[in-house]
């Protein structure tokens, strides 16, 4: 939402045939965006570590490094997403500082069509200088999952670990 032509973009995209989706932390969102592109923009893939304060301060989730997202702002944006029509997607990247978190209510207020979880993920040349603090295990990350598990009769909850990522995607 940074890029200034981005609605030219989801409109070449759109007309071309493709599914579009944006992904965003929802901080630049307005309704104007929302509504003129909701005929050009399928979904909209919000990423959410953590309804805690402290815990987006500490990932880096929050504004210029300090103001972080807040519950009740999520609330609104998600409210806001299906008011416009939009398919909604949370994205949730798992680590130290959120694995033992439960967002259950959250989800099921929210009720996204899916909820993609991912295990904190070292990649080589990119994120070596800080990752160390943010790594969890496949028992951490699987013990989030199992927190989280009644939730698949109202989304799809989808887990990825790293030996799921890696390959997977462009990095």
């Amino acid at each position: 939402t940074l890029c200034p032509w981005l609605p030219v973009l989801i409109a070449t995209a759109k007309d071309a045939g493709m599914t579009t989706m944006i992904v965003t932390n929802g901080s630049k969102l307005t309704d104007s965006f929302l509504e003129a592109n909701k005929t050009k923009l399928d979904w909209i893939a919000v990423s959410i570590d953590s309804l805690n304060a402290a815990t987006n301060v500490a990932t880096g989730r929050a504004i210029l490094g300090k103001r972080p997202l807040q519950l009740e702002y999520y609330i609104s944006l998600v409210d806001r997403i299906k008011l416009y029509g939009y398919g909604l997607k949370i994205n949730s990247v798992i680590s130290s500082k959120n694995f033992d978190e439960d967002m259950s209510e959250f989800i099921r207020y929210s009720k996204p069509k899916r909820w993609k979880l991912f295990q904190v993920l070292p990649i080589a040349g990119q994120n070596d200088l800080h990752i160390a603090d943010f790594i969890i295990s496949d028992e951490q990350f699987q013990t989030f999952i199992n927190r989280h598990s009644n939730l698949q009769e109202i989304t799809a909850v989808i887990p990825e670990s790293n030996t799921q990522m890696k390959g997977s995607y462009a990095m």
